[in-house]
């Protein structure tokens, strides 16, 4: 229930402060004076959209703050959910900049405007002649009939698992397409894996390769350079070992003699050893040197299919290769991964599919006994509405495949008239027909308590008489269960309040504003009185407001 309603600095709105309470609370005045104003802060507060031109003249900022008394509400889920303190007595506020930007607070908490929305939607219902067009949803229809049905619970658990059912159903085509795509490319990528595999190629070879290569490749240059080296190694009359193990018998003769000559013995046996030792390897390579033109060309052509599979798959050594070969491998046998896990999927789907058409089916069964109590329930304050003989019919056409509502489609009928064909409801009925429609249900809504306070917004516009008159008396009904504030111009709905509320606006050197003053028993009777003849108040119009406040 709104409990008080704060308002700074918001259009023509300085400061205002109002205390409801429970029951019936109209709210009046001349056109013009603010009531649309009045409205726009509360919608903002709900979290709708903003205009930084709402801010008012005086400072920066304004601020809409409520307290709601939420102890019947079933909301502590909520606030433990949204890491929000609970208290029965919440304060919503939100607070506009003037450059745009607002902020919302739950209990002092700043929340992000996409949960303000969400708890006001527990709080307030705004039903105005632009809301008209919520007859046109069927999801409305579906449910009001399933929370009569008492399987509000069921149906969230069915919606639930219906989108998962719909995700596993995209996750399934991924696949099937994955699958179409390496189907398609199998054969390339097996032609190319095989093309590496035929290599059987290890890791170090390839320099290895190369060096032989290199090596028959210049045969020639190499024989005619160890040629020339066996020849000053062993040429006659020339030989380079005798000379160095003289060079080195001469050393030693001398060696002990002093421990410079000794230093230059000790370096020149290393390098008489080193020497021997690569003179063997020249004349070892020397003898071995010879020309195989089959193994030179075997050499030079695996170097070329090297280089070349390293060129196609633009990598540039063999361990590179042998990667790319891993992952072609791969791709190549995950055909049977993918099938597998396509058959695992399907038959998830088809589990899920029997699951939630079984409860689709009890759902739709729910509905069928529900509807036709509820189609006798609007229909008796149709005829409270001056709708009477006015008919309303929940038609359920039960389908074979699955939606978001369960297994059925519903098409809501109208007929203004017993002798008239039914009709869908959103193309046939009239405006007028329409708020009256929807009054009605949030009326059967309100007889089990099932709404948050609810502002109605000059939804008897276009009326008169008795069925102003209709409407005001539902209203007060409704408001035995649950908190009404009454928007009108009607002086039949007016009468039925509680409480009577009068938006006034004044004029002070040029300046508007607008305020919200609750009238007393004396006040009512005159501003119902001039809601009957205008501003000059008859004794009969006063008469007549006496009449409609007993």
């Amino acid at each position: 229930m709104l409990q008080k309603l704060e308002i700074r600095n918001y259009i023509l709105i300085d400061e205002l402060s109002i205390e409801f309470n429970d029951g019936l609370s109209i709210i009046t005045g001349e056109t013009g004076s603010g009531k649309s104003i009045l409205l726009g802060a509360i919608n903002q507060l709900l979290g709708n959209r903003i205009d930084h031109k709402i801010v008012g003249p005086k400072k920066d900022k304004c601020t809409i703050e409520a307290i709601f008394n939420i102890s019947d509400y079933n909301l502590k889920n909520f606030f433990i959910h949204n890491d929000l303190d609970y208290s029965t007595d919440t304060i919503i506020r939100r607070e506009i900049l003037r450059n745009g930007k607002s902020r919302a607070f739950i209990n002092d908490s700043p929340v992000k405007i996409e949960i303000l929305k969400k708890i006001s939607s527990y709080l307030i219902d705004i039903h105005s002649q632009n809301q008209n067009d919520i007859l046109s949803y069927k999801s409305f229809f579906y449910n009001f009939i399933d929370f009569f049905a008492n399987q509000e619970k069921k149906v969230f658990e069915f919606k639930k698992m219906f989108n998962q059912l719909n995700q596993k159903k995209i996750d399934y085509n991924i696949l099937k397409e994955k699958k179409q795509n390496i189907i398609k490319d199998y054969d390339y990528n097996l032609f190319l894996l095989n093309e590496i595999k035929t290599l059987n190629l290890a890791s170090n070879e390839k320099e290895k390769l190369q060096n032989e290569y290199n090596s028959l490749k210049n045969y020639e240059k190499i024989q005619s350079s160890f040629d020339e080296l066996n020849i000053l190694i062993g040429g006659q009359n020339n030989n380079l070992i005798e000379r160095l193990t003289s060079i080195l018998n001469i050393l030693k003769k001398i060696s002990d003699f002093s421990s410079q000559f000794k230093d230059i013995d000790s370096r020149f046996e290393k390098v008489f050893i080193e020497t021997t030792d690569i003179i063997e390897s020249i004349s070892s390579h020397s003898e071995q040197l010879t020309f195989d033109s089959e193994k030179f060309d075997t050499i030079q052509s695996r170097l070329f299919k090297i280089q070349e599979l390293e060129n196609k798959h633009n990598v540039n050594s063999i361990s590179q290769l042998i990667e790319v070969k891993n992952k072609l491998n791969d791709k190549v046998e995950s055909t049977d991964y993918i099938d597998s896990e396509i058959d695992k999927l399907n038959l998830e789907i088809l589990n899920i599919e029997k699951d939630l058409t079984k409860e689709a089916n009890q759902i739709y069964s729910n509905r069928l006994k529900t509807a036709d109590g509820l189609q006798n329930e609007i229909e008796k304050i149709f005829s409270l509405l001056s709708l009477k003989g006015c008919l309303i019919r929940f038609e359920f056409i039960k389908e074979e495949k699955l939606n978001s509502f369960g297994i059925d489609n519903l098409n809501v009928l109208y007929s203004p008239g017993k002798t008239i064909e039914l009709k869908p409801l959103a193309k046939i009925a009239s405006g007028g027909e329409k708020s009256r429609i929807l009054l009605a249900i949030k009326s059967v809504f309100a007889k089990k308590n099932s709404l948050p306070t609810i502002i109605f917004d000059e939804i008897d516009s276009g009326t008169s008489g008795e069925i102003a008159e209709s409407i005001g008396f539902l209203m007060k009904e409704m408001s035995h269960k649950i908190q009404i504030l009454s928007i009108t111009h009607l002086a039949q709905v007016a009468s039925k309040g509680d409480y009577h509320f009068k938006v006034v606006k004044a004029s002070d050197n040029g300046k508007s504003t607008t305020s919200i003053v609750e009238l007393s028993d004396k006040e009512r009777v005159s501003e119902i009185a001039s809601m009957i003849s205008g501003k000059k108040i008859t004794n009969s119009a006063l008469n007549q407001a006496e009449e409609l406040l007993k």
